[in-house]
């Protein structure tokens, strides 16, 4: 029996199984603005609803009062709506209800222009606005929100972005936007993305940007990464995927020392479950800098709960946000960390 299995009826219901019970169960509804592009509604990071059904009594006592702990009362809003909906699916609730009237307005208005201002330039490159893609796959939580960065409007010095989980080089593209003359550095562990990286930079005439084909972890070594889902791409299920690619890995301490780099002025994670991998192979880099961090937190309970009081147990000075875009309900969810004087 597998521990995790999802099936789809031919009436268009999505089901998870964990061990063999029903855990949820959704009707798949396709976005009535997506035209070809594909997008589906709600986002719904399936693997914490078992999680949050298994780790129900450590929940309540110890994980959510830390999660919940020093947070601005914006933050505390956002994750309290997210932690409020998973609790609301575990006891049995129905999906429909999850999205607020201000995400529905925001998706048939905001996303629907967004949709029909991406452009087909031949050749099977896409244009939305002045940014090129050699695929058409332009993510809201990219292009729209731009990772919480019109939000926060950051100041940086003169240091270096860091990129990890680059995919397609979509964030490499809003970072030179809003910080045009800091060097980024992509990190990308599978080939396939890593060439495509590649394009888009050439593409959009990119200057001042390595793409490394690598993956960023705890240890120099190789990371199985399953291949099936694109920006997806993820080392949790590779146990469990027909594609997987052994991917070349390395810390980023390691990275930074070698290539003898000064200063690491921002720091974004989005590695699909590999984020405490991560965060123990850059410790060094994150205390002698400590850039900023957009961090995801989304893609399992672990993260969710444990990577905010990881890093407040640094004692590093840092004030933490929660930022999630409008038009998600559970995914693209980041933690923010801000040092002082940023």
């Amino acid at each position: 029996m597998k521990i995790i299995e999802t099936k789809v009826t031919p009436q268009g219901h999505w089901k998870l199984y964990v061990c063999g019970l029903k855990i949820c169960s959704f009707k798949i509804k396709k976005n009535k603005n997506a035209d070809d592009y594909g997008l589906y509604r709600p986002y719904i990071s399936l693997s914490l609803v078992p999680d949050f059904i298994a780790n129900k009594d450590v929940y309540d006592k110890i994980d959510k009062p830390r999660l919940l702990a020093n947070l601005d009362a914006e933050s505390y809003r956002t994750i309290m709506e997210v932690l409020n909906k998973y609790e609301y699916l575990c006891n049995g609730g129905s999906k429909d209800l999850l999205e607020t009237s201000e995400q529905i307005k925001y998706s048939n208005t905001v996303v629907k222009n967004f949709i029909h201002s991406i452009k087909d330039i031949g050749g099977e490159i896409y244009q939305y606005n002045n940014f090129i893609l050699p695929i058409r796959h332009f993510e809201t939580s990219v292009f729209l929100d731009e990772h919480g960065l019109n939000k926060f409007n950051f100041t940086i010095g003169k240091g270096v972005i860091i990129d990890v989980g680059t995919y397609i080089g979509d964030s490499i593209l809003v970072f030179k936007k809003h910080f045009p003359n800091n060097k980024v550095i992509g990190f990308e562990g599978t080939n396939s993305n890593y060439q495509m990286a590649l394009q888009t930079m050439e593409l959009n005439n990119i200057s001042n940007v390595v793409v490394e084909n690598l993956a960023l972890g705890d240890k120099r070594g190789t990371l199985a990464i399953s291949s099936d889902s694109g920006s997806g791409n993820s080392y949790e299920f590779a146990c469990l995927s027909k594609n997987i690619e052994n991917c070349k890995m390395e810390t980023l301490d390691n990275y930074v020392l070698e290539h003898k780099i000064d200063k690491v002025e921002l720091i974004k994670v989005d590695i699909e479950g590999a984020e405490q991998l991560f965060i123990k192979g850059a410790l060094e880099t994150i205390k002698r800098d400590r850039p900023i961090i957009l961090m995801s937190i989304y893609h399992n309970y672990d993260d969710l709960m444990h990577i905010k009081p990881l890093f407040e147990d640094l004692n590093l000075g840092y004030t933490y946000k929660i930022h999630k875009p409008i038009d998600t309900i559970f995914n693209e969810i980041l933690l923010v960390c801000i040092p002082a004087k940023k």
